[in-house]
């Protein structure tokens, strides 16, 4: 790449080289129209790299893998602009023979499992084929994040690839054999060997015991490593399952100390078997409490001791939806979702109770219109009232887990006959989420040329005129007052794109006009509430929605004074 700097469609600046993936190069960028960081990856047409990964990246939407904003084609090649995620790679980590703690590597493989589970339930399955510490990043919020798709392939279009030596199962130096799943199952034990052993897997090494960790761990990675195929797990869900039984199986105290610091999200053994509430509610086993009076418990409790409630009603009824929508309407009282309210509710989400193989999450998923509902719910309070990075990327992987599991319900019914049966609430949450994961994705892939960004704004105004729908449906007041901040500003930060895309002058004072007139009902039923800090947050947001008006006044009085 030469010295100079090199901007891409006059949008993306590049700044310096990030490294070498498969069948590319990766730098950094900034976005000029957002100052957004991102990473600008050239894709090499070798071995048809650009075109397989740009067909699988732009479809996939994971809280485990990169965001994909843009595509282009410049006179160098094609160009993807992804999501910069910062964070460490693991094999930077490794080096200096450094090693992974082992409860450390055990909740790494779980994640990993897990984004393995959503590549390989899509329709087609994809298969990663290129799993190492390279390609493992984790993020800064500790997720895990599995990058570089060169390699990869869906099953309508197998590819011959030999991986990355000392990663790649035996099956992929043979053009003859089949991947599959249990292709990248080897892939991901190569990772964890290396991660939590320091050194790379070698069929010599091989034995009852992986350095650095345990009998029932070590089991797991050499299972994934065995050099038959048909004798590895064959799914990346068989995979999770051995592992979550493994992190079932540390011991209370250890659980306690150590997977809670390597942000496991497992519940200390004590706080699921014994009553750990304050001495001021009265909680004793003779005490029948149900999770219904714990909900109501925790409304007019303090945030530490309804946390505790929180979690003791989870741990009752894991599939109650209720409880997650309690505790999202509980921690957006204030109109802030802080990063301390989402890291409770990621771990009682992540939870494994005793006795059970699977998270609270996963419990609640087996109700597709529980579980979507929910999902619906924790997407707007990421979208509009979350104070943390990366609110937009992780609002729109809820989104479309929304989305997922309404349409598994809206079959699952209609295969009963029973779609009468939904109501209107229900029809609500899923076209609301639907509509929000459209919008996001319309305000993600900005366009080069101004064509396309022409086509852009007109599709972003036409959603915005249909979000109007879902701004009545919300029993939230302050949730719909913070959409209506939101759009507000949107079109005050728009209007010359508007102009350019024909949309006239008095279309926008309607639109404007509608949600100032919803926004001052809403303030005036919120005034009732009792609750002080809610009547403040109320007043605060109806004040910014006030100013974004003004904005957007100001700016179309310039425009018409032009004319």
């Amino acid at each position: 790449m030469p010295e100079q700097i090199i901007t891409l469609s006059g949008r993306y600046r590049l700044l310096r080289k990030l490294g070498e993936g498969g069948f590319g190069e990766v730098y950094l960028a900034v976005d000029s129209r957002t100052d957004r960081f991102c990473a600008a990856k050239k894709l090499s047409e070798e071995s048809g790299g650009c075109f397989r990964e740009l067909w699988m990246m732009k479809k996939l939407r994971n809280p485990h893998l990169p965001q994909i904003y843009d595509v282009l084609n410049e006179e160098e090649g094609c160009w993807m602009i992804m999501e910069y995620i910062r964070g460490i790679r693991f094999d930077r980590y490794l080096e200096g023979d450094r090693t992974l703690p082992e409860v450390q590597t055990l909740e790494t493989a779980i994640q990993l499992s897990e984004v393995l589970c959503y590549l390989q339930e899509q329709d087609p399955p994809i298969f990663h084929l290129d799993i190492k510490p390279g390609n493992l990043i984790r993020a800064r919020d500790g997720t895990i994040r599995l990058v570089d798709f060169g390699a990869a392939f869906s099953k309508p279009f197998p590819m011959a690839n030999e991986g990355t030596v000392g990663y790649a199962a035996p099956e992929q130096y043979d053009k003859n054999a089949v991947k599959d799943a249990w292709t990248d199952i080897y892939g991901a034990g190569a990772a964890i060997y290396r991660l939590v052993s320091g050194k790379m897997y070698r069929k010599n090494l091989s034995g009852n015991r992986v350095p650095g960790c345990g009998e029932a761990f070590s089991a797991v990675i050499l299972k994934c490593l065995r050099e038959q195929p048909k004798d590895r797990f064959q799914s990346a869900r068989e995979l999770r399952t051995a592992l979550v039984a493994v992190r079932r199986s540390y011991g209370r105290e250890k659980a306690k100390k150590q997977l809670l610091s390597a942000l496991a999200f497992m519940l200390p053994a004590a706080a699921l078997c014994v009553t750990v509430f304050p001495d001021t509610l009265n909680f004793s086993s003779d005490e029948a409490w149900s999770v219904t009076k714990l909900l109501e418990e925790a409304k007019v409790s303090t945030k530490g001791e309804s946390q505790e409630m929180y979690r003791k009603a989870a741990f009752m009824e894991p599939g109650n939806p209720e409880v997650y929508l309690e505790y999202l309407q509980d921690a957006g009282r204030d109109g802030v979702f802080s990063e301390s309210e989402e890291l409770f509710l990621r771990e009682i989400l992540h939870t494994v109770p005793l006795g059970s193989q699977d998270t609270n999450e996963e419990s609640l998923k087996q109700d597709h219109e529980a579980y979507g509902k929910t999902a619906a719910a924790i997407g707007g309070m990421y979208l509009y009232e979350y104070s943390g990075t990366d609110a937009s990327r992780i609002a729109g992987g809820w989104f479309a887990k929304a989305v997922e599991a309404g349409e598994k319900m809206v079959d699952e019914r209609s295969r009963q006959k029973t779609a009468d049966r939904a109501t209107s609430e229900e029809e609500g949450w899923l076209k609301e989420a639907r509509y929000c994961l459209k919008m996001l994705s319309v305000e993600e892939l900005d366009g080069a040329g101004q064509e396309r960004e022409t086509v852009r704004i007109l599709e972003w105004w036409r959603g915005l005129k249909e979000g109007k729908e879902f701004l009545g449906q919300d029993q939230n007041s302050l949730l719909r007052l913070h959409r209506i901040r939101d759009t507000v500003w949107k079109v005050a930060f728009r209007i010359a794109d508007l102009r350019k895309a024909g949309i006239e002058s008095n279309q926008i004072r309607e639109e404007i006009r509608d949600r100032i007139r919803l926004a001052e009902q809403l303030s005036l039923g919120a005034g009732d509430s009792e609750d002080a800090g809610r009547k403040e947050a109320v007043r605060k947001v109806y004040d910014q929605i006030r100013e974004a008006e003004q904005a957007v006044l100001l700016r179309l009085e310039g425009w018409e004074t032009e004319n």
